[in-house]
């Protein structure tokens, strides 16, 4: 029998299995069920389910702000994909769209009017400069230097991504001759895999600081997930809060 704390973990781990088995479906090169090709599957297995658990806490979120947390979620989960099919510029797509979309959740949580303006015009839309500048400035983390931190870390982040997914360099193009090339490992995996782990840190670890009544409803089994994606220094900052 699971101790306490670990149900949930057994249930991310169960799901995992039966992601593997869905991809496995497809016939995918065996090299990417192996090394560190799967150990960047299993992170970004994490974050998805963990920011599946954290979200479906949140609760009296405004209807105008729903579809960007829905969205980062859908992001985190064709991270999945973007591994299984060896897709590298795919990858960082939709890391930087994780970040986008975080950026936009929490400004438009108390943003109706521009959420309303942005359907009509597209152009109306603040950029991304702003929206980091707004989340710096969020009266919510007025005294919390640790995701004043995060934030900055982000934004290079972002900065990073953005240069790789628009390919300034030879270095970041990601060229294929044919389809069959994109069934085989996402190069430089020990980057990637520290990359992808600091950003759901930061990702995580923002988002449960802007909801801290949500996260300190979550149960122990699954604050133990969540915490799977956070820094000791990030978890002693949140278990005030618990």
């Amino acid at each position: 029998m699971p101790r306490l704390g670990e149900l949930i973990n057994a249930e991310r781990k169960k799901d995992l299995q039966k992601v593997k088995a869905y991809f496995r479906d497809f016939k995918i090169a065996d090299s990417l069920f192996e090394g560190r090709n799967l150990t960047l599957l299993n992170e970004t297995h994490k974050l998805a389910f963990g920011i599946g658990i954290l979200s479906s806490k949140f609760e009296n979120v405004p209807e105008f702000a729903k579809p960007y947390i829905s969205q980062l979620k859908s992001d985190a989960i064709q991270l999945i994909s973007s591994v299984m099919m060896g897709n590298e510029r795919g990858f960082k797509l939709f890391e930087r769209s994780i970040v986008e979309n975080l950026l936009r959740y929490i400004y438009h949580f108390h943003h109706e009017i521009e959420h309303h303006l942005l359907q009509i015009e597209p152009s109306r839309h603040k950029n991304f400069k702003e929206l980091f500048e707004y989340l710096k400035n969020h009266p919510f983390f007025k005294d919390n230097s640790e995701v004043k931190r995060s934030v900055e870390i982000l934004q290079s982040k972002y900065s990073e991504l953005s240069r790789a997914v628009h390919t300034s360099t030879l270095f970041e193009m990601n060229m294929v001759n044919d389809i069959i090339s994109l069934n085989r490992p996402i190069s430089d995996l020990e980057k990637k895999i520290t990359d992808l782990r600091t950003l759901s840190q930061h990702v995580v670890f923002i988002l449960s600081s802007f909801h801290q009544q949500e996260y300190t409803t979550l149960s122990l089994d699954e604050r133990r997930v969540v915490a799977l994606l956070l820094t000791k220094q990030q978890k002693r900052k949140l278990s005030r809060l618990a």
